[in-house]
């Protein structure tokens, strides 16, 4: 199974396959993010991010590095994530803003005809 989010579903496809990552083959997340959560919080055992790092997400990310709606800091922390919990093809399409382009359309079937079997 693969799933897909943009924006906020990002958070929640990313959240899902961390939550139950052997039934996600990978995530297409577009414009968005992962969720942060604390080594100390409470919840922090919802996500099964020990399993990922041992056996990493397969993940794309697209987004476009001027997203006016993304915080900095959300990227960045999403960026720190995937080093240690994904294998993540990263693309970035300049002028897109928050949204989704044909080429990266076109991207994303590529990718999932590679990734997904």
């Amino acid at each position: 199974m693969f799933l897909l989010g943009f924006s906020q579903g990002m958070a929640v496809a990313t959240s899902v396959a961390r939550h139950i990552p052997e039934t996600v083959d990978a995530v297409v997340g577009l414009s968005g993010f992962v969720v942060p959560i604390a080594d100390d919080d409470a919840h922090a055992d919802f996500f099964r991010d020990t399993y990922l790092k041992e056996h990493p997400l397969q993940m794309f990310w697209g987004r476009d590095p001027e997203d006016p709606v993304i915080p900095q800091a959300m990227v960045d922390a999403t960026a720190d994530w995937c080093v240690d919990h994904a294998e993540v093809t990263k693309v970035q399409y300049r002028g897109i803003g928050h949204g989704v382009s044909p080429q990266e359309l076109g991207h994303i079937k590529e990718y999932l005809q590679h990734v997904v079997r």
